[in-house]
């Protein structure tokens, strides 16, 4: 899936397979991406602020210049995942 610069505030994608997605510039504010399947994915200039990602998979996955206040990234895994 490609996701870019689009206005996906407040969207719900829990339990979403985005394996492999490249998603940038996206507004995801307040998103539900509980349970979300993001192996892999390449996240570039996205809004995650207030987003819930409890449970979420990002393993393998790139974050670039990313949002993340107030995300809620509990039981989050994130093997071999890189930010900056």
């Amino acid at each position: 899936a490609t996701l870019a610069m689009a206005d996906l505030s407040g969207i719900n994608l829990a339990n979403t397979n985005l394996e492999d997605a490249r998603i940038a510039g996206a507004n995801m504010q307040a998103a539900n991406l509980r349970g979300a399947h993001m192996n892999a994915a390449k996240i570039a200039g996205v809004n995650l602020q207030e987003a819930e990602l409890v449970g979420a998979d990002l393993s393998g996955s790139r974050l670039l210049g990313v949002n993340v206040a107030g995300a809620d990234f509990s039981d989050v895994k994130m093997t071999d995942a890189r930010a900056a």
